[in-house]
């Protein structure tokens, strides 16, 4: 995770009014000292402003009450079309610009690193899935014992593709996403005929990405899963999560 998605981390943060103590002094100072984070705390300030004063749901739900309402006031012979027509173009433009100031808070407000923290989740080894509990590295996994888990799998001449699963799974969990992207690649390849772990691996796989700040290569294989439906990991992956995966590449690519 780099410096700038920490530090929009912690500016969403203070603005919720979750920073307290030294860690709300010490950001308050850095914020004063840094004019690129002021303008983004302002920013995100006015899009969040935006967006609660307007109350997005109720707003839209309003809609057609208010455009009854007004069609009621204000009619009068001849006239009914007109009036209707302007008034539903009155609230409509309302709801577009909520719409609008709700997209712009999502955009400021959305990270790598912010995405990545809502889906990851340790990885459990299941015996069921037919995994031995034999080997060091698998036991130094089952204890949580990542950097034995990279040590173990370092002395293994040939490693196979799950040894190169559980090395990613450890790369992740040690927060070295670079190499996890390595190790899982390894695991799918198609050269070795284990494909116990294949879901699994693409799934980690495309978070490994996300936390390396490379969300359109996670919207690539995210976009696979959600598109199977018979894929282990489907129902992970929604249209709101692509949804915000394409608006991080936008961000981050400009594509």
């Amino acid at each position: 995770m780099n410096n700038n998605d920490v530090n929009t981390e912690k500016l969403m943060r203070y603005v919720d009014g979750e920073l307290t103590g030294s860690e709300l002094s010490g950001f308050e100072k850095l914020v004063a000292e840094n004019s690129s984070l002021q303008q983004e705390l302002e920013n995100l300030k006015l899009a969040k402003m935006a967006v609660r004063s307007y109350g997005l749901k109720n707003q839209v739900a309003s809609v057609h009450r208010a455009v009854i309402n007004d069609f009621k006031l204000k009619q009068k012979p001849g006239a009914k079309i007109y009036l209707l027509v302007r008034s539903t173009l009155k609230y409509a433009a309302s709801v577009i610009l909520i719409v609008f100031a709700a997209g712009i808070y999502l955009y400021v407000s959305s990270s790598p690193a912010k995405l990545y923290n809502q889906n990851y989740q340790p990885y459990k080894l299941s015996v069921a899935r037919g995994v031995s509990q034999g080997s060091e590295l698998e036991k130094a996994f089952n204890s949580g014992d990542y950097n034995n888990v990279i040590s173990q799998f370092t002395k293994l001449k040939e490693p196979g593709s799950k040894a190169y699963f559980l090395a990613g799974q450890a790369y992740l969990a040690l927060h070295k996403p670079a190499d996890a992207v390595h190790a899982f690649s390894r695991s799918l390849s198609p050269a070795d005929s284990d494909h116990t772990f294949k879901d699994d691996a693409e799934y980690y796989l495309g978070l490994a990405y996300l936390e390396n700040n490379q969300p359109a290569s996670t919207l690539s294989i995210f976009e696979n899963i959600h598109n199977n439906r018979d894929h282990l990991y489907h129902d992970k992956v929604s249209s709101w999560t692509l949804f915000k995966l394409r608006l991080l590449t936008l961000k981050t690519t400009g594509k």
